[in-house]
């Protein structure tokens, strides 16, 4: 019976140990800059006011607001800036600090983004919009989502 306690109680503690390293796991980077209003929603989770040093993760959907601006420092070091009325998902990054490595992929829904910041020529980005995709590597670039126009009604 003893021995059946103790190992519960490994167990209990192991357990309790791993949930923040796997909530680690899920960080991609952190807010160094914001200017007005803007949001962040992480996947099942109510929205919040950014601030500085907030801990952004993957699936997290960051939105700007009139004149406002965020900027994000990922783990690779690369930068992403959004403008105002801007809208994007963080949909995941992966970066490999041996190999310095690292694939960043992104949904704008609507505005203007910065992607740049200390990349390398091992840095690639995928970011997709609602008219196509743009893909970025080794260097940085801006993206702006614009949706695409209706063809039912427009003359040709």
């Amino acid at each position: 019976m003893r021995f059946l306690l103790c190992r519960c109680v490994v167990l209990i503690t192991l357990a309790c140990w791993a949930v923040p390293t796997l909530a680690q796991q899920d960080r991609v980077g952190v807010v160094t800059v914001v200017t007005a209003k803007a949001t962040g929603q992480a996947p099942d989770a109510p929205i919040e006011q950014l601030v500085i040093g907030h801990k952004v993760v993957r699936k997290e959907k960051i939105s700007t607001f009139n004149r406002g601006h965020v900027q994000l420092l990922f783990t690779d070091q690369s930068t992403l800036t959004l403008a105002e009325n801007s809208e994007i998902v963080i949909d995941d990054i992966v970066f490999d600090p041996k190999t310095g490595t690292s694939q960043i992929t992104a949904t704008i829904s609507k505005g203007l983004v910065r992607y740049g910041g200390k990349t390398n020529s091992r840095a690639n980005a995928q970011f997709l919009t609602p008219s196509g995709s743009v893909d970025i590597r080794g260097g940085g670039g801006a993206v702006i989502s614009v949706e695409p126009k209706s063809l039912a009604g427009s003359s040709r």
